[in-house]
């Protein structure tokens, strides 16, 4: 089964075959979560970087990474998901070629999530950085074959 998580949303599964992907990335950011051992799997994508972008709306939120981020490693953590030993993937922060200072979101949406990184103590050898592509992407995060993929233009990598 594929979960879609949406942007300004995460979602967390364990011990079941379930494969958890973001939408389309572009400038925003989606942070994957794979721990082996727990069989746990975790997606967070947000597009907005910090908590004034939070959108209130009447079925719920749609949250910027300052605000979805630490929600999402608490509660992991929280099922008991060792951030020091899970693989964690951060991908998307698309650069735009045109006008790269007008449209710095990306730059801002990675330097927020490398906040969190330091923050919750991830080790930066189980951490792998997939940012400023210029190719649409997303990330899936698959409990069932144990693995990381980043999606791009018809291919895919393990990582």
């Amino acid at each position: 089964m594929v979960i879609t998580v949406p942007k300004g949303a995460f979602q967390i599964v364990a011990k079941k075959a379930f494969v958890l992907r973001s939408e389309f990335l572009g400038a925003g950011i989606a942070l994957g979560v794979l721990d082996v051992e727990n069989e746990i799997a975790g997606l967070a994508h947000y597009v907005f970087p910090y908590k004034e972008d939070d959108i209130e709306f009447e079925e719920g939120f749609i949250l910027s990474g300052e605000s979805l981020i630490p929600l999402f490693l608490e509660k992991l953590e929280e099922e008991e998901v060792d951030l020091k030993t899970a693989k964690v993937v951060i991908a998307g922060a698309s650069k735009y070629k045109i006008n790269p200072k007008f449209m710095d979101l990306g730059e801002k949406n990675e330097k927020v999530a490398r906040s969190f990184v330091k923050k919750f103590g991830i080790a930066e050898d189980n951490l792998i950085m997939k940012t400023g592509l210029t190719v649409i992407t997303l990330l899936e995060v698959d409990l069932k074959t144990k693995k990381v993929l980043l999606k791009y233009t018809g291919k895919e990598v393990v990582l």
